[in-house]
């Protein structure tokens, strides 16, 4: 699969949990700002930030998700479109 991008001004959640239920071993760029380094993450697409019905909404609402199906193919879009580093998540899933 290729790099998918749900953009900050548009709710697109059912597309967005679709895509990471047929696509587990993939991983989510999750950004509010390009250069705000703390809101930088990037997660499994298994991470409980990502799935939870409490954390929602996903898209829209000021954050970009990036889906890729490797951390290599999202660091290569962060440099590209002038993202800043971030982090990983630490979650328990995202840190195994």
């Amino acid at each position: 699969m290729t790099l998918q991008v749900f953009n900050k001004d548009k709710n697109d959640e059912a597309n967005f949990l679709q895509l990471l239920k047929q696509n587990p071993t993939g991983f989510v760029l999750n950004y509010d700002s390009p250069g705000y380094e703390p809101f930088i993450k990037i997660h499994k697409a298994t991470c409980p930030y990502m799935l939870s019905e409490k954390v929602g909404p996903y898209t829209g609402h000021g954050y970009t998700k990036v889906y890729a199906d490797s951390i290599g193919e999202i660091e290569q879009w962060k440099k590209v479109n002038g993202i800043a580093d971030g982090s990983r998540c630490k979650c328990k899933i995202c840190s195994s």
